[in-house]
């Protein structure tokens, strides 16, 4: 039974943009083509359609880095193929119905059943939040630097928080619920065996084969940990370094006509000898 709260595919969409970008999509066709091959994947998949031409299971939505404001609220972008990392924030939504199981392909509605009838059949997930840049006064080179905003970190900082707090603890919980779920098939069986020990063996060496897959996956997903760790690291391992000249030095280097004739005497008189001057050009 579907609660009467659900939204709408297309509802819940709009909504997850207002309220994790403060944004919303923009009523272009693009975007429009986007969502229908968005909340089509399910029923292309189900019907051996090629997906990759014609649906996709995901959709990112991104805000761009110089992005359009009307009426008092900012413009997302959506794709279904590709993510622009450099961005003000971005989203990206899941498509559940298009997770098949035998047991689904072998339905006959599988069209009615395979396409998202409202928002519980949608997942969303943050790849980078929304950042709202302070209006401060920049100076003319912090003003042409690009070192001052790095949303591509911000998105692999995320990404780690991901692994690191919850693909790992997942991964430990459903491994302990099969564990306890062997457990105790194995007293069953234990208990109704009268002799032999085949089919308790049987299940103990597959039991034995997952908590091997399980232990392998946990190790992928800490290395993938330890590899977000490394590129953040290696990405701002060198800092940005903004230099700016003295004001004074400033306007003693415009009114210099000719560079191979400075006369810093000339320009700049007593201060050369004044020792708070030249403490100040010097921090």
């Amino acid at each position: 039974m579907v609660s009467e709260f659900a939204l709408s595919p297309k509802d819940y969409i709009q909504a997850a943009c207002e309220l994790h970008l403060q944004a919303r999509l923009i009523p272009s066709e693009d975007n429009a083509s986007c969502i229908q091959q968005f909340l089509s994947s399910g029923t292309m998949q189900s019907e051996g359609t090629d997906m990759s031409s014609n649906s996709s299971p995901l959709l990112f939505v991104w805000i761009p880095i110089k992005a359009i404001t009307i009426e008092g609220c900012v413009e997302a972008c959506a794709s279904t193929d590709k993510l622009d990392a450099d961005n003000r924030g971005a989203i990206v939504f899941l498509n559940l119905c298009s997770i098949t199981t035998k047991h689904q392909k072998q339905q006959q509605e599988i069209y009615q059943q395979r396409l998202p009838q409202n928002n519980m059949q949608l997942s969303c997930i943050v790849l980078s939040p929304r950042i709202i840049e302070e209006k401060v006064a920049l100076t003319e080179e912090e003003d042409r630097s690009d070192g001052h905003f790095d949303s591509a970190t911000q998105t692999l900082k995320c990404l780690q928080m991901y692994t690191r707090h919850c693909f790992l603890p997942v991964v430990r919980a459903i491994e302990s619920k099969e564990d306890e779920d062997s457990s105790c098939i194995s007293a069953t069986i234990g208990g109704s065996e009268t002799s032999g020990g085949g089919i308790g063996e049987s299940g103990s060496r597959e039991s034995n084969k997952r908590s091997l897959i399980f232990e392998s996956l946990q190790d992928k997903l800490r290395q993938l940990d330890v590899a977000f760790d490394q590129v953040q690291r290696t990405s701002t391992g060198i800092t940005v370094v903004h230099l700016h000249t003295h004001p004074i030095l400033s306007r003693a280097a415009r009114s210099v006509t000719d560079v191979s004739k400075v006369n810093l005497e000339e320009k700049l008189g007593n201060l050369l000898q004044n020792d708070s001057f030249l403490n100040e050009v010097q921090s």
